[in-house]
């Protein structure tokens, strides 16, 4: 069961654990207000062993700059930045819904209809196109290249929406963090040649990984796979010289003007490839017909149906605890206004039991609320009342 460990900055309730990386941990989250407001987030966390550091606080904070201008439906919203303690929490949209690589290599996962891998990718390359056009506070270019795009860090919701997420590597100007000459980051089957090979990484590249992603969608394969025992370094000869077959010769009914649009995303050399996120949306649905967003939203809920099922159990379970926790909260902070004691020159004066002053303020706490209810009501019947009165006299003009 879901249970909220924490209130973060006074008003984020912190869960359950519900996906993990190396570097940092994604919760469950609710952020209340007054007035019954309440939201569901996700809050990434950096893993336990790395509280404290400088240089992966650093990175959690970029990642939350750089993903804060982009402001773009589909790229999971970055929402705050919360200091609790020794820990930097960045806290995020919230999605329902299932990655990308669960739906094509999960259980119960497979090659994607075209129409379907289509819809997806070009949902994925208008959040990079936002991502590289994205400007800073003084309205220039911050250059954002993701380095990192992959099956799973994309976000498929129910709603049809292909969202990208984790700028964690992602670089762009005036960042702190600048990865060492020699340091490769990103997943090594979606990394483009010329970074293998020791060049910079460029918005370019990031159209390549999407490539590589689409490929992966039509066929249902890995275009590259790892050597015995998940060794990944077996995959860089093959991204650097390996021969790569267009995706009609792993799937059937694949038209060649489609084969032709990804195999230039997958072109070795950076200048021979789409020159924006656009153009290559663009090419993708001028050969073939995309799924529409109720479509996609269809397809993930029937792919991703027992997850989607236990994740909202998770939920609506965290949810309720979130707001019990919330309204306790809110109780004692009315009790400690109201039942704020009193000073006495009495020093044998008796003072309140233990435990009373939050007896109390739970007392008080549900008489505010019948009070507020009974205004509301009354409120209702005067609206009435006033509608009435107007409908008489405008009868009484007309006639």
């Amino acid at each position: 069961m879901t249970v909220p460990e924490d209130i973060l900055g006074g008003r984020y309730a912190l869960g359950d654990p519900i996906a993990s990386g190396g570097m940092a941990t994604v919760h469950l989250g609710r952020v209340s207000a007054d007035g019954g407001f309440g939201r569901i987030v996700a809050i990434k966390r950096l893993q336990d062993d790395l509280v404290g550091s400088p240089e992966h606080e650093s990175v959690l904070r970029e990642e939350a700059r750089l993903a804060s201008r982009i402001g773009h439906p589909n790229v999971v919203a970055t929402l705050d930045i919360v200091r609790e303690g020794s820990e930097m929490f960045l806290v995020m949209e919230h999605v329902v819904g299932q990655s990308l690589a669960q739906l094509v290599f999960g259980s119960n996962g497979g090659k994607v209809e075209a129409k379907m891998a289509a819809g997806v990718i070009c949902g994925v390359l208008e959040g990079l196109n936002a991502a590289h056009l994205a400007r800073g506070g003084d309205g220039k270019w911050l250059s954002i290249v993701h380095r990192d795009v992959s099956p799973e860090n994309v976000i498929v919701g129910v709603d049809g929406l292909p969202r990208l997420l984790d700028f964690g590597i992602a670089q762009g100007k005036g960042r702190d963090q600048v990865t060492r000459a020699g340091q490769l980051k990103g997943k090594f089957g979606y990394m483009p040649p010329e970074v293998l090979m020791g060049e910079e990484a460029t918005q370019r590249g990031d159209l390549y990984a999407a490539a590589v992603v689409f490929w992966e969608m039509l066929t249902g394969e890995r275009l590259f796979e790892a050597g015995p025992n998940g060794r990944q370094v077996d995959i860089i000869p093959q991204v650097v010289e390996g021969k790569i077959d267009p995706p009609s010769t792993r799937a059937d009914g694949l038209v060649a003007q489609l084969d032709a649009v990804v195999m230039k995303g997958l072109s070795r050399e950076p200048h021979a490839r789409y020159e924006s996120a656009r153009e290559f949306a663009m090419a993708i649905e001028d050969c073939l017909a995309v799924a529409s967003s109720r479509r996609i939203g269809e397809w993930v809920l029937q792919r991703a149906a027992k997850p989607l099922a236990e994740r909202a159990t998770q939920l609506e379970q965290f949810e309720r605890r979130a707001e019990q926790l919330q309204s306790r909260r809110e109780a004692m902070a009315a009790g400690a206004r109201t039942v704020a004691p009193k000073a006495s020159d009495d020093p044998n004066a008796p003072t309140e039991a233990p435990g009373g002053s939050l007896t109390e303020a739970l007392r008080l706490a549900g008489a505010e609320k019948k009070r507020r209810d009974g205004l509301r009501r009354a409120l209702g019947v005067w609206r009435s009342l006033a509608l009435i009165l107007v409908a008489c006299v405008v009868y009484l003009l007309l006639r």
